[in-house]
């Protein structure tokens, strides 16, 4: 399960068809688009860095509100109450306004569905695809064997199936958009 959850983790934002389709040279096409979207991502980027400037240029406010004192409380000294943010009420008065709420636990979320997908470097790729074949080949059909056991017998952590269902769509994907091999699936 947890080999399964591992390829998830790596892979998850690949898609099948890319990792299938990339060859040892980059055609002219992939090189002009991955410039063409370099280019759109710098330009968004200092659009972004231009518009931050022009927003905190004059309009910067001190966060500073004062320092007031209460007369009509005492505090541990027996002077007059200091505190540091504005109070329209003295029911508003926290003390409480800085302390950390304890964590909570969490449970294990399933994974989330996501359409947001990377193109990886060329040589990633490849290596993504290099792993993918020899995955198929070597060890595919036993892990599957085994997790779909370990499903059914319910020996499995909360949300498991999530990941076995991820392995079946992508693999099933990549091979068949690489060399469609019935045996290497099944």
């Amino acid at each position: 399960m947890h080999t399964l959850e591992i390829l998830s983790f790596m892979l998850r934002e690949q898609r099948a068809s890319e990792l299938a389709h990339a060859a040892l040279q980059r055609s002219e096409t992939e090189k002009v688009r991955d410039e063409a979207e370099l280019l759109a991502i710098r330009h968004r980027e200092t659009n972004q860095r231009q518009q931050k400037v022009k927003m905190y240029t004059g309009a910067r406010h001190s966060r500073f509100g004062g320092t007031y004192v209460l007369k009509s409380l005492k505090s541990i000294s027996d002077n007059e109450l200091i505190y540091r943010k504005p109070l329209n009420k003295l029911e508003a008065l926290n003390f409480d306004g800085d302390k950390k709420k304890p964590k909570t636990s969490k449970n294990r979320m399933p994974v989330q569905s996501s359409t947001f997908e990377r193109r990886s470097a060329f040589s990633i790729r490849l290596f993504l695809k290099e792993f993918c074949v020899e995955f198929l080949n070597g060890a595919y059909n036993t892990l599957m064997y085994h997790v779909k056991d370990n499903l059914v017998r319910a020996r499995a952590q909360a949300h498991d199936e999530s990941y076995y269902l991820w392995a079946l769509r992508f693999f099933m994907e990549f091979n068949r958009c690489y060399k469609f091999e019935v045996k290497l699936v099944r």
